[in-house]
């Protein structure tokens, strides 16, 4: 692709795994009752896609607490909630707790800060998965000698075939 910052930019944000929900009106509430003592975050939004860094929020509390989104279409639910602007995330602590609007700084850092505190869960450490890069093929000593040896005995073969095909033209 294009090497300008906001393609760079456009291409790796593009590569960042979704573990965000989509929720329409008739989904929410079996989206509640699920594992009903799980906090979760939903983000009200106009935009039909899942910005980069909802996507953040969602990997950094990966398996504790559900991140979700709906679409400022699903009058139900935006009225459910009393949604009057967008974007606006609503953060359900679990249980019987009310929800909590986020009403703090823009940026990832001070909400996730704001779900921890409000929610009682402490975002993942490292919740990305560790790729392990393939190891190399390392010779172990056996076979360093094994490939020794058979070196050893191509050159000699080579200065045997070498000197056969010089004693051919010779004669």
């Amino acid at each position: 692709g294009p090497r300008e910052a906001k393609a760079i930019i456009d291409a790796v944000q593009s590569k960042i795994n979704n573990h965000v929900t989509y929720l329409k009106d008739k989904d929410l509430e079996a989206f509640l009752k699920d594992n009903n003592n799980t906090a979760k975050a939903i983000l009200f939004t106009e935009k039909s896609y899942t910005n980069p860094q909802w996507k953040a929020v969602a990997i950094d509390f990966l398996g504790s607490m559900k991140v979700a989104q709906i679409k400022s279409t699903e009058k139900a639910t935006v009225e459910l909630f009393g949604i009057t602007k967008f974007p606006t995330v609503v953060l359900i602590p679990g249980g019987q707790t009310d929800a909590i609007v986020y009403d703090g700084e823009k940026g990832k850092e001070p909400l996730v800060k704001w779900l921890s505190e409000k929610s009682g869960v402490s975002p993942n450490l490292d919740p990305a998965p560790k790729t392990s890069k393939p190891k190399r093929a390392n010779p172990n000593k056996k076979e360093k000698k094994s490939s020794a040896k058979a070196e050893s005995s191509f050159k000699s073969a080579s200065k045997s075939h070498k000197a056969s095909e010089a004693s051919s033209a010779a004669a």
